[in-house]
């Protein structure tokens, strides 16, 4: 039989949901954080229920999706992070898969095709190909716009972002606003893993920081 695993104060999951509940816009602290992800038994139901409650009264019972295409462009990375079976570089060549490289018109068929198809966004995400700058991204952009300009575009990892804004030698927030103004609908929180500082010293010490992370997905939402 399974045995359920103790857990913090029986109730005051509920009582943290109870009082909290009143004001979803609040800013909730650590420890309320960490009572709900420890809640077992009664007080897991307690917090389902709650959040069952704030989803019907936002959304009401409508579900909407997205009819998304990806576009992954390059596997070539020049980063070599341990757990990525993807890009192909110097710590990737015995995986399976050639490396590639896809044209901007390659591009441009792919977001129309994706169109045409009824979808309504587009994904795009790489590798860091060495040859790649600030301006690689938005070229990419501007083949999505030429081939749909009502297609939503939702693309670019943080350490994309990173990596174009260094290269351009450009503050993030600045490159941030070139992206949109070229087209950015939204900005995906891939490339975050574990945004743990030790564990992401082992699985990718040369990848960004948990806190240059945190810092293009900061500048984002300042950028709109």
């Amino acid at each position: 039989a399974e045995v359920e695993q103790p857990h913090r104060a029986a109730g005051e999951g509920r009582k943290a949901v109870s009082s909290s509940s009143s004001s979803s816009s609040r800013q909730w602290s650590l420890s309320e954080v960490e009572l709900l992800l420890s809640a077992r038994g009664a007080d897991m139901a307690a917090v389902v229920a709650a959040a069952d409650l704030l989803r019907a009264a936002v959304c009401g019972d409508d579900v909407s999706y997205v009819v998304n295409r990806n576009i992954n462009y390059t596997n070539v990375c020049t980063y070599g992070c341990r757990f990525c079976a993807f890009s192909k570089g110097k710590a990737g060549d015995g995986l399976r898969g050639a490396p590639y490289l896809l044209p901007l018109a390659e591009i441009r068929r792919r977001t129309a095709e994706a169109w045409d198809r009824g979808a309504t966004e587009v994904c795009l995400q790489g590798g860091i190909h060495p040859d790649f700058t600030g301006a690689t991204y938005l070229d990419i952009l501007a083949a999505c716009r030429e081939a749909a300009p009502r297609i939503h575009v939702h693309a670019f990892s943080p350490l994309e972002v990173m990596h174009g804004a260094s290269s351009l030698g450009i503050s993030l927030s600045a490159f941030l606003a070139q992206l949109k103004a070229a087209g950015l609908g939204s900005l995906p929180g891939t490339a975050a893993e574990v945004l743990h500082p030790q564990v992401r010293a082992l699985l990718c010490p040369d990848k960004l920081t948990a806190q240059q992370w945190l810092d293009v997905v900061a500048a984002a939402h300042s950028v709109g």
